[in-house]
């Protein structure tokens, strides 16, 4: 069999990755630069990644926990990008809320099929402790709320 990645880089790639897509998602998001300075930037903080061992190791341990914690934070961006309102007004926080209740209703339904586990925590108290997350910006999006 043809490989053309040596199976022992894969970690270093995948950090080298990771690394490098949560700094440019970050910094695009931000809007401070254009995009060949994100680029640049975010390549930086890859390559640094890369040459620290213990965090390679640490990111091919956690990559999963990790994973998800930035899919929901760019989750939640997205949602605050779409319901913004216009210059100057305040935010929308009605169709957010709804937004998170359904994603929490969908993540119960959901989560037996998931089988997500941490070791020494088991999989009721990960969905537990994601549910409570939810229900604090849910209530915390509902007190910020004027109207």
């Amino acid at each position: 069999m043809v490989e053309f990645i040596d199976p022992t880089l894969l970690p270093t790639i995948g950090a080298f990755i990771f690394v490098f897509a949560m700094v440019f998602g970050l910094l695009s998001y931000v809007k401070k630069f254009n995009s060949a300075v994100n680029l640049v930037i975010a390549g930086a903080f890859g390559f640094f990644a890369v040459l620290y061992e213990p965090l390679v190791s640490g990111l091919m341990t956690f990559v999963r926990i990790a994973a998800i914690i930035f899919a929901a934070l760019f989750f939640f961006l997205i949602l605050k990008e779409v319901f913004k309102g216009k210059e100057g007004s305040k935010t929308e926080t009605f169709p957010l809320l709804v937004a998170l209740a359904l994603l929490l209703l969908v993540l119960g339904i959901l989560w037996p099929t998931i089988g997500f586990e941490v070791a020494g925590i088991s999989s009721t108290n990960i969905l537990w402790i994601i549910g409570v997350v939810i229900v604090i910006v849910i209530f915390y999006a509902a007190y910020k709320h004027e109207g």
